[in-house]
C-alpha cells in the first residue's frame, strides 16, 4: 500500500528530496479490529454504511507516562452522520504497537448506551493516570441525541462510567435542541478533574425565522464541505424558527463518576452559533481557554475563545479575534470550520491552525496559523504553514512539544481536479517561533476519492497529533486504494525512535 519512507519537500511546486530525518520509522497500524462488524443497528432510509471505514481520529498522551498513548475513533461511518460506533486504540510502548476497545457509545458496543449511531470521539488522560472518552450519541430513526462520556481504569483496554452529560428529545421538524462537536479534556493539574464542551443548537421560537441551516452532524445531512446541515420537514429556511447555537460545558471532580450539569458558557445571538469548541489548559496558571468557530448570522467564521481562572465556574465574554475565510475544497467534506488550538506548557504561548482562502486571494483553502504570547490579548497575522502549490491543504492539526517547537500535519491535494491523490504533511519550526523548516511527508500518496462519501468525500472533521516530551506523534486517516472491503484505515508514526 502507501510506503513511501522518503521525506519530500514541496518548493514553489516541485518535489525535492531532503535529507531531513525528523520522522523515524514507517507508519504504525492502529485500527487492527472491527468489533461491530455484525452490527445492523442504525440504517435509514438512503443512508450507505461504509463498513471497515475508520474515520476522524483523536489522540491524546499520558502526562505522566508518555509511552502511554489513547485515540479514539469513528468505526463503519454512515454517509449521512456518526457511525455504527466509536473504538479506542491505546499503546503503552510510545506507539509501537496498539490494541483496539469498543467504547460504549451506541447500540453496537456490548454494554453500551441506548443510541443507534456515535460521532466526533474525543479523548483524555489524567495526571493521575484517568482516562476519559466522550461521544455524540444519537438515533437514526428517533430524534433523540446525548452527549456521553466513560472512563477506564487501565489505560483504555475497558470502559466503565458511561454516563450520560446531556440527554435531548428534538423538535422533528428542525432537529433541534441537538448536541455537537464535543471533546473532552483533563486538568493538567488536578487529578480526577475533567472538562467537556460543545455546541448546543436550539431552537428559539419568535424571534424571526432562520437565516440559514446551522452546522451539525445527524441523520438526514444535506452537505457543502465540513458544513452539515439537517434536513427538515419545512420546504423552506424562511419557514423554520429562528436558532442558535451556545457553548455547553460541564466538568467532573471525581474522576467521570458524576458530571455537573451542563450549562452554557458561550451564550449566541439569533441565528449564531459556536462549533468546534476546543479546550487548552496553561499548567503554569490553571487558567482554562475554550477556543471556537463563531458563525454569524450572515453565514461568516471568526475565530473566538472564552477564558476562566477557576477551573470553568466563571468564564470572560468571547472573544473575537481573526476572520476563518474558508471557500472549502470541492467534493471533499474537510476540517474547514474547525480550528484547532495549542498551547506551549512551558511559557503559556497559544498557537492556532485553521483553514483559509486568504492566501490564494479566495480560489482555494490553505493552513494558516497564528500565535499569540501575551493570553490572547494580541495576534499575529495569519501566516501560510503548507508550501504553495496551487492545490487546496486541508484539516490541520497542531502541536507544541517541551523544547517549544510547534508542529502542523495537513492533508494536501495534489493535482485535483485531474485527480484526488492526497499527502499527508508535518511541518516543524525550529523552535519558539513560526520559522517552519521541510515539508515532510508522514505518508505515502493515497487516494481521497476512495474515502466515504459523507458530504463530500470524508476522513475526518479533525484528525490527531500530541508531543509527549520532544517527539511528536500525528494520529491520521488515509484510504486503502481501491479496497472497498476495508476502506479506511488509521495510521500513526513518530519523530524519533527512542520515545519516553
Amino acid at each position: 500500500m502507501r510506503r513511501l519512507l522518503s521525506v519530500v519537500a514541496l518548493l514553489n511546486g516541485a518535489l525535492i528530496v531532503t535529507t531531513s530525518t525528523a520522522l523515524a520509522g514507517g507508519p504504525v497500524l492502529v485500527s487492527k479490529v472491527n468489533p461491530y462488524a455484525g452490527c445492523k443497528v442504525g440504517a435509514a432510509k438512503g443512508a450507505i454504511n461504509y463498513l471497515n471505514a475508520e474515520v476522524e481520529p483523536f489522540l491524546t498522551y499520558d502526562p505522566s507516562s508518555h509511552s502511554h498513548l489513547l485515540s479514539a475513533w469513528q468505526q463503519d461511518r454512515w454517509s449521512d452522520g456518526g457511525a455504527h460506533g466509536l473504538v479506542a486504540g491505546y499503546s503503552f510502548d510510545g506507539g509501537r504497537s496498539w490494541n483496539d476497545s469498543a467504547l460504549p457509545f451506541s447500540k453496537c458496543a456490548p454494554g453500551g448506551v441506548n443510541y443507534e449511531r456515535a460521532s466526533d470521539p474525543g479523548t483524555a488522560i489524567g495526571r493521575d493516570g484517568n482516562s476519559y472518552s466522550i461521544a455524540i450519541s444519537f438515533d437514526a430513526n428517533s430524534i433523540r441525541n446525548a452527549v456521553v462520556a466513560a472512563t477506564s481504569p487501565n489505560g483504555g483496554k475497558t470502559w466503565t462510567n458511561v454516563v450520560p452529560i446531556i440527554q435531548d428529545v428534538a423538535n422533528p421538524t428542525t432537529g433541534d435542541p441537538f448536541n455537537d462537536k464535543e471533546l473532552i479534556f483533563a486538568d493538567p493539574t488536578r487529578g480526577r478533574t475533567a472538562y467537556a464542551v460543545w455546541d448546543r443548537l436550539e431552537d428559539v421560537p419568535g424571534a424571526g425565522n432562520r437565516v440559514r441551516q446551522p452546522a451539525g452532524d445527524m441523520p438526514a445531512l444535506q452537505s457543502q464541505s465540513g458544513v452539515a446541515r439537517p434536513n427538515t420537514a419545512a420546504p423552506a429556511q424562511a419557514q423554520l424558527p429562528a436558532f442558535t447555537g451556545p457553548t455547553f460545558f460541564s466538568r467532573t471532580t471525581d474522576g467521570g463518576k458524576t458530571w455537573q450539569k451542563a450549562r452554557p458558557i458561550v451564550q449566541t445571538a439569533v441565528n449564531e452559533q459556536t462549533i468546534g469548541n476546543y479546550m487548552v489548559i496553561d499548567p503554569r496558571t490553571d487558567r482554562l481557554y475554550d477556543f471556537f468557530n463563531y458563525i454569524t448570522a450572515d453565514g461568516n467564521f471568526h475565530l473566538g475563545f472564552v477564558t476562566s481562572t477557576d477551573r470553568g465556574d466563571h468564564w470572560t465574554k468571547p472573544t473575537l479575534f481573526q476572520d476563518l475565510r474558508s471557500v472549502g475544497v470541492p467534493h471533499l467534506r474537510t476540517g474547514d470550520i474547525i480550528p484547532i488550538p495549542t498551547i506551549d506548557r512551558e511559557t503559556g504561548s497559544l498557537y492556532i491552525v485553521w483553514q483559509d482562502s486568504r492566501f490564494s486571494g479566495g480560489k482555494y483553502d490553505e493552513i494558516a496559523i497564528s500565535r499569540s504570547t501575551d493570553g490572547g490579548q494580541h495576534w499575529s497575522e495569519p501566516q501560510r504553514v503548507n508550501q504553495p502549490t496551487g492545490q487546496s491543504a486541508f484539516t490541520a492539526t497542531v502541536a507544541v512539544n517541551s523544547d517549544g517547537k510547534v508542529g502542523v500535519t495537513y492533508y494536501q491535494l495534489q493535482s485535483y481536479p485531474r485527480t484526488y491523490m492526497t499527502d499527508y504533511f508535518m511541518r516543524v519550526t525550529s523552535g519558539r517561533n513560526l520559522h517552519f523548516g521541510d515539508t515532510e511527508v508522514v505518508d505515502a500518496p493515497f487516494d481521497m476519492a476512495d474515502a466515504p462519501v459523507a458530504g463530500g468525500f470524508f476522513v475526518g472533521d479533525y484528525e490527531g497529533l500530541v508531543a509527549p516530551g520532544e517527539s511528536f506523534h500525528p494520529l491520521y486517516v488515509t484510504t486503502n486504494s481501491g479496497n472497498i472491503v476495508n476502506p479506511t484505515d488509521v495510521w500513526t508514526r513518530s519523530t524519533q525512535d527512542n520515545r519516553d
